[in-house]
């Protein structure tokens, strides 16, 4: 490990070896729910997960919880914190230079809000992998929370699920980001997107450039069990904000991806990014999916 990159922390704790998944797991302010996430990953069956978590600096009793955390499972749970919070700091990157040290075979992606339903959700979604021989796997999730945002998160995966559009458009390249949720991931570390790091660390919401770095490697195989739940709550960095703000930033990222995903892809990317963008602002969820299908279908 650079001394550089040493000195960016206040605490920093990494396993020395290797382990098969590696779980990443980004963390502020979560003294509501840390608990929930951390248990979800160490109750998983068939693989021995380690779980890299990233304190970024809370204010708030999540410090205490996860050294209590990592006290009682020191071969499982790893604790990092920087010495001033990635956003303030203007250095997200530090986040994925921290991520790149981890010697593993896969990585896993749950942040501390959201938790998973199911002991074998790692070892379904490495299967899932190695079968198909995509770069990456996801899956249905459940939605938790009771505001407005919720029900649209909801309303959405309830009519996709009816239209079956699963097969149809999550397939294509430019569509899948939207609908596979960060904490569903599980990607081959080869086809992390490390090289983005500078990209990751501007972006507005760094887990849609995640997934677009990996689709360079090809398309993600979905799953349709729901092995995880997403948290949909008012301090959410992303599902708070407003439909304006999700596609102003949604197009700025694809703005500035647009050289390293390719002049088509890209925008077909941005097509599908706009499409979304109507579906959320100008008609209900499933009266467009339900159009949607009947296009397709034609």
């Amino acid at each position: 490990m650079s001394p550089a990159l040493a000195d960016m922390f206040e605490t920093l704790s990494l396993p020395e070896k290797k382990h098969q998944v590696a779980v990443w797991m980004p963390c502020f302010n979560a003294e509501r729910w840390v608990v929930q996430a951390v248990s979800s990953v160490l109750k998983q069956e068939g693989v021995d997960p380690v779980l890299i978590v990233f304190d970024d600096c809370s204010t708030d009793s999540t410090s205490e919880i996860l050294r209590g955390l990592s006290e009682q499972h020191p071969k499982q749970v790893y604790v990092s914190r920087p010495l001033v919070n990635s956003f303030v700091a203007g250095n997200k990157s530090v986040r994925m230079a921290l991520l790149e040290m981890v010697q593993c075979d896969f990585i896993a992606i749950l942040d501390a809000d959201d938790f998973w339903n199911s002991s074998a959700k790692l070892r379904t979604s490495m299967e899932a992998i190695q079968r198909s021989g995509a770069p990456a796997a996801g899956h249905a999730v459940n939605i938790l929370g009771e505001n407005s945002q919720a029900a649209k998160h909801r309303a959405l995966n309830e009519a996709i699920s009816r239209q079956n559009l699963k097969s149809k458009l999550f397939r294509a390249q430019g569509f899948l980001p939207w609908r596979v949720a960060t904490c569903t991931l599980v990607v081959r570390r080869q086809a992390f997107p490390f090289d983005l790091q500078d990209q990751i660390a501007r972006a507005p919401a760094m887990d849609l450039v995640i997934k677009l770095g990996v689709l360079r490697s090809g398309p993600i195989e979905f799953i349709e069990a729901p092995l995880a739940t997403y948290r949909v709550h008012a301090e959410s960095a992303w599902s708070s904000r407003s439909v304006v703000g999700k596609s102003v930033s949604t197009f700025g990222i694809l703005l500035a991806l647009r050289k390293c995903l390719g002049v088509k892809k890209s925008a077909l990317t941005m097509c599908y990014g706009a499409a979304w963008a109507m579906l959320n602002a100008r008609m209900s969820v499933s009266v467009r999916l339900r159009r949607w299908s009947k296009q397709h279908d034609k």
